[in-house]
């Protein structure tokens, strides 16, 4: 005799298989490092109104890229490194 087919049978045939993540960001990249800082909220409300409005939609890591590499460049001195 042979076994009915249940839905129990059929469910893992139907469900639907995640799609395989695509890592193709600034976290995926081994030229990019994750950093954590602490500023005022009301100061991170300003800095995204701002970049949403004036600077169409720019993220705050490239604004803080910029500000940064421009900070070492003029902090450094010519021809030197503070390390390795």
């Amino acid at each position: 005799m042979s076994r009915k087919t249940t839905l129990a049978d059929i469910l893992p045939t139907l469900r639907p298989q995640p799609a395989p993540i695509k890592s193709s960001g600034k976290r995926a990249s081994p030229d990019y490092v994750q950093i954590s800082a602490c500023i005022r909220r009301d100061t991170r409300a300003a800095v995204k109104r701002i970049l949403l409005v004036a600077y169409d939609g720019k993220e705050i890591s490239e604004l803080l890229e910029e500000l940064l590499a421009a900070w070492v460049a003029q902090a450094e001195p010519k021809g030197a490194r503070f390390w390795p």
